[in-house]
């Protein structure tokens, strides 16, 4: 009696325990979805401003400046073996040609240089009209503007004259930038100038102390003339290569994109030409017939020889055909 109540005291516990852990099991499952949903509108809730990390900051792409200047136009003050004639050849496009070549003049002149040489020049390429209306015409033309500058600028201020010139330019075609050294050319041509004076002073001592005849005094003269001539030439040779050494010279060849100007123009109505009444041209008709008239009366009036001519030899023939007949 006891086992068999023991054995239904088990199974009602067992019961009870199946019951209480299928009751856990759905309530954990009811629970599970709900958490799920809170954790993923946690995560897909964008971040505040404040919440939200900072980006770091994208530094700008800085374009590469326009190379118109070189180290060939840089003075090194270090540098005393050498002595260079710097020159610049530039062919570039500007937005405008007349506003670029007042600002190349004014970095000139800032930079202590001067204008050898400008020519400002427009290029028609073509030119159409169209009318638009019975007294209106448009008319539309395409043209290209260059400048050709050749400027002289302080050695020393060549560089800064070559960067300044660089915002004016959209597009470089090409850039060219010479240092020649001349320092050899220089003691050349001082050795040939003490040569000469030395050459010079001989013959003038010579002439002082010939007391000969007139024909040699005269052909040392004459030497001596050339010779001084000669020395005149070096030192302007000098003085030339001085200057190409002071004062840098810079080829700036200047133009823009085509430009295209539209105008209109007024179109003068056509005129017909005049034309008299009836009567007014049948008089002239009947003037110009008599003209003609006349003119052929005078023809033959000029051809009377002729006529005469005919007229003999008509004759001559008519008798001798009547003395044919009679014999």
């Amino acid at each position: 009696m006891r086992k068999i109540q023991w054995a239904t005291a088990a199974v009602v516990v067992g019961c009870l325990w199946a019951a209480c852990s299928n009751h856990d099991r759905s309530e954990s499952a009811e629970a599970t979805p709900r958490t799920i949903d809170v954790m993923l509108d946690k995560i897909v809730e964008p971040p505040t401003a404040a919440e939200a990390p900072e980006q770091p900051a994208v530094a700008p792409v800085e374009q590469p400046p326009t190379p118109t200047s070189s180290l060939a136009a840089v003075v090194d003050p270090r540098d005393t073996l050498h002595v260079f004639v710097r020159t610049a050849d530039l062919r570039c496009r500007v937005p405008d040609v007349v506003r670029g070549t007042y600002s190349v003049e004014d970095i000139v002149r800032r930079n202590g240089g001067y204008v050898a040489h400008t020519e400002l020049r427009t290029s028609a390429a073509r030119t159409e009209r169209i009318t638009i209306a019975a007294d209106t015409a448009l008319e539309r033309s395409w043209s290209t503007v260059h400048n050709t500058l050749l400027i002289r600028v302080p050695d020393e201020r060549l560089d800064s004259t070559l960067l300044a010139l660089a915002p004016l330019v959209d597009q470089l075609d090409h850039r060219v930038v010479d240092a020649d050294n001349v320092k050899l050319q220089l003691v050349a041509n001082a050795l040939q100038q003490q040569r000469l004076a030395r050459h010079t002073n001989r013959l003038s001592g010579a002439i002082d102390r010939t007391a000969g005849k007139l024909k040699d005094v005269a052909a040392t003269e004459d030497e001596l003339l050339n010779k001084e001539a000669r020395k005149d030439e070096a030192l302007m040779e000098r003085l030339a290569l001085q200057d190409r050494v002071a004062f840098a010279t810079v080829r700036l060849d200047l133009y823009q994109r085509e430009v295209m100007t539209a105008a209109l123009l007024p179109v003068a109505p056509p005129i017909d030409p005049y034309r008299p009444d009836l009567a007014v041209s049948m008089q002239h008709a009947v003037a110009q017939g008599w003209g003609m008239v006349r003119g052929f009366v005078l023809v033959l009036v000029t051809l009377w020889p002729l006529a005469l001519l005919g007229l003999g030899v008509w004759l001559g023939m008519k008798r001798w055909g009547r003395r044919t007949a009679v014999a």
